[in-house]
């Protein structure tokens, strides 16, 4: 019996997660495939919102209900079937529609060369593009909190380095009736007409 109790402590030591906070050039994620930020508080991966078909990649509070997303990369440009494939090059953060054609639905837009890329998901729910040997956030080259959804999480800026900050309120895959918008000029609320 305590050789048994023994074995089964010994395995749960050494037993190590599967979750992942990276992404990096030789790996892609598949719908149905996710990564975990360290602490095991956000989640990247495919998602369709309510009862939609549609398929996106986004960002959601791992342990709280569904429906929690915080971030979507595609949500302009939805996926209509589970072949999506989202990787990374030295340039950027791809969403591919499937593993055959070269057809980008989203992409970081980076300009950069990275000589050795990774996405991470950061504890902070932001999605980041880096080089691995450089993890200040000074020098990520592209990250997810500069291109805000609906929801404001710790850390997140409006108005920063002059790029166009949009909040725009996102329901089932469309844009939503009010947006709130700075930039480094001014900053705008306004009611959008959806006709």
């Amino acid at each position: 019996m305590s050789l048994v109790l023994f074995s089964t402590i010994l395995l749960l030591c050494f037993t190590s997660s599967s979750a992942v906070d990276v992404l990096r050039t030789h790996q892609t994620i598949q719908d149905g495939e996710t990564i975990v930020s360290a602490n095991d508080q956000f989640e990247l991966g495919f998602f369709s919102p309510g009862s939609g078909t549609n398929r996106y990649v986004g960002i959601w509070l791992k342990n709280i209900s569904y429906g929690t997303i915080v971030w979507v990369a595609n949500r302009d440009a939805p996926l209509s079937n589970t072949s999506g494939i989202l990787r990374i090059d030295n340039k950027a953060i791809s969403l591919f529609a499937n593993a055959t054609t070269n057809t980008i639905v989203w992409s970081s837009n980076t300009s950069r060369f990275v000589t050795n890329p990774v996405a991470q998901l950061l504890d902070t729910g932001n999605l980041v593009f880096r080089d691995e040997k450089d993890d200040g956030s000074q020098n990520f080259v592209w990250q997810s909190f500069d291109y805000i959804g609906d929801t404001m999480l710790p850390g997140m800026k409006l108005g920063t380095e002059g790029l166009n900050m949009n909040i725009v309120i996102w329901i089932d895959g469309y844009q939503g009736l009010y947006r709130r918008w700075a930039n480094h000029l001014c900053e705008n609320f306004s009611l959008r007409d959806r006709l």
